[in-house]
C-alpha cells in the first residue's frame, strides 16, 4: 500500500535536501515517545483546569534525571 497524502510535499523536501535518511535508533525513538507522552499528559492536566504550578510540579515529578 502506498501513501498519497503529503507525498508530493515530502518528495519535494527530499529532492531539495531538506530531509534525508538517518540511522534508526530504538533508544532515541523510545525517548521521543516518552517526551510525547509527557506533553500529552501536561495538555490533559491543563485541559482539566490544573494551575500552571500544579502542572509544573507533576511534569517535573515525571521527568527522569539525566
Amino acid at each position: 500500500m502506498r501513501w498519497e497524502q503529503g507525498r508530493q510535499a515530502i518528495e519535494g523536501m527530499i529532492g531539495r535536501g531538506e530531509l534525508g535518511k538517518v540511522p534508526a535508533s530504538r533508544s532515541q525513538a523510545e525517548e521521543m515517545i516518552d517526551q510525547a507522552r509527557k506533553h500529552v499528559a501536561a495538555a490533559q492536566l491543563t485541559a482539566q483546569g490544573e494551575s500552571i504550578i500544579d502542572l509544573s510540579v507533576k511534569v517535573i515529578d515525571q521527568m527522569q534525571p539525566f
